[in-house]
């Protein structure tokens, strides 16, 4: 008995073949999704300052609030732990321009 694959299940198949041209990875997630997925990633390498700049740069033009970014940093404490949520906002904080003058004024 032989069973049909559905299209989600052959493109994951390809996937896991290292088949990156024969599938649109992103099609299917919507555009507020999509940029925090790209910045959990970037929490889980503890990524340099350099790769949030565009990832926070998709995320606004997605819309995305703060309080989005926030949660998605919160929902990854658990599992990458609290260093690299800290890391983590420290650089969105510093990229974002909310970061307070040195001297304070």
């Amino acid at each position: 008995m032989s069973t049909s694959r559905t299209d989600t299940e052959e493109r994951l198949c390809a996937l896991a073949r290292g088949d990156l041209h024969a599938i649109d990875i992103a099609a299917k997630l919507d555009p507020e999704t999509y940029p925090l997925v790209r910045i959990a990633a970037l929490v889980a390498l503890d990524a340099p300052l350099v790769s949030w700049v565009a990832q926070l740069d998709a995320a606004d033009e997605a819309q995305l609030d703060l309080e989005q970014v926030l949660g998605t940093l919160v929902a990854l404490a658990s599992i990458v732990g609290t260093l690299r949520v800290v890391s983590a906002a420290a650089k969105i904080v510093r990229v974002s321009g909310l970061a307070e003058p040195a001297d304070g004024a």
